[in-house]
């Protein structure tokens, strides 16, 4: 599967699609960020240290009958500028209401 599948159903830019894979009937992209999205979200610096990945689950945009669920490993982050630890934005995902 090519990343312009998601690309242009999903809006999803700058990830690296890794594979695909199915469970309880629902059909599942595997997604990695690319190397230019790992910088740090207050500051837009890329001098950034990592410090692991937290797998996130995600549901898209439904494309025919299926189940169709993106999971992306986020990458966390600590920014050597403005000294703060967090995930990477996930830009094609909405805000939700809550602060963290």
């Amino acid at each position: 599967m090519s990343i312009n599948i998601l690309y242009h159903t999903q809006s999803i830019i700058g990830y690296v699609y890794v594979r695909t894979f199915y469970e309880g009937g629902a059909c599942i992209f595997k997604l990695c960020p690319q190397d230019r999205l790992v910088r740090c979200t207050i500051c837009i610096n890329a001098d950034v240290q990592s410090r692991g990945n937290v797998e996130r689950t995600i549901m898209p945009i439904p494309t025919g009958t299926h189940k169709n669920y993106a999971r992306i490993d986020v990458p966390r982050i600590y920014c050597q500028k403005c000294c703060k630890l967090h995930q990477i934005d996930l830009r094609f995902v909405e805000k939700s209401g809550r602060e963290n």
